[in-house]
């Protein structure tokens, strides 16, 4: 009987087996560690077993299986860390890291899960099994280049828990969308005014009329800005109408006259309006 059990371990424990190629083959030795390994009286054995036999399989439920019939949390840590590494989708690492008992092993797996992640879901999915907020947002931050969009920034800036991180996000962003519109999407979202600020010099690079300089500028909470933006739109007007309702959104007089003074030079108007 002890020769049994003998060959039964080493078969078991020894060597790396090769990749099952479909699901449910791993059942019968898996049966076999886990059955072995329980019927010893040492936890410390049983452990040891398990661990050792854990090498030989590849399958999330097989990993889960043996971190279940450990005795100590080390064990499951190590045998569940072994399966995120072999894990082949994000939800096999989300599943197996959030059956670690210890937290800082669970964030520290699923930071290894952005391996796989091939869209901002996948790490959107990733932070919220997090249990650390500094793991969120360093898990959002990772999504950055998966964004397409001023969407995709902005669900990714709202899961972070941090709203320099959040604003950070959305800022970057600013620098890879296109279209107002989607500008706005991103201002709507930051929680600092320094960072609508940044978002909205952007835009205002983007505006081809007038109409969408006074609406970038008009957005802005610093009314140096808004004037600043106002007064680069001059390049936009066609006429002196157009100068006349950048002049209207500006909040200081100064750059009210500046904009019509820089377009009447535009259009040959200096001896008219002066050349101060």
């Amino acid at each position: 009987m002890r020769f049994g059990i003998l060959v039964l371990s080493i078969i078991i424990l020894g060597g790396v087996a090769a990749r099952p190629s479909a699901a449910g083959t791993e059942d019968g030795p898996l049966h076999d560690l886990i059955a072995l390994a329980t019927s010893s009286p040492a936890y410390d054995q049983r452990d040891s077993m398990l661990q050792q036999g854990a090498s030989r399989f590849y399958e999330t439920s097989s990993f889960l299986a043996i971190a279940h019939a450990a005795a100590y949390d080390a064990t499951k840590n190590n045998v569940l860390t072994m399966g995120v590494q072999r894990a082949r989708t994000v939800a096999d690492v989300i599943v197996l890291s959030r059956s670690c008992p210890a937290y800082d092993v669970r964030d520290r797996n699923l930071l290894s899960g952005t391996r796989l992640a091939q869209a901002p879901a996948d790490l959107l999915a990733l932070a919220g099994a997090a249990a650390y907020d500094a793991t969120k947002n360093a898990l959002t931050q990772a999504g950055l280049p998966f964004a397409r969009s001023a969407a995709d920034f902005v669900v990714l800036a709202k899961s972070s828990p941090a709203y320099d991180v959040r604003d950070r996000i959305l800022v970057a962003g600013a620098s890879r969308v296109h279209g107002i519109d989607e500008y706005f999407q991103l201002v709507g979202a930051a929680a600092y005014d320094a960072s609508k600020v940044a978002i909205l010099k952007m835009a205002s690079r983007e505006a081809t009329n007038v109409a969408d300089v006074a609406r970038i500028a008009v957005s802005s909470p610093a009314y140096d800005v808004r004037d600043q933006i106002l007064l680069g739109g001059v390049r936009l007007c066609t006429s002196a109408a157009d100068a006349q309702f950048l002049a209207s959104k500006a909040a200081y007089d100064a750059t009210k006259n500046a904009i019509l003074r820089q377009y009447a030079q535009m259009s040959g108007f200096t001896a008219l309006y002066g050349s101060r």
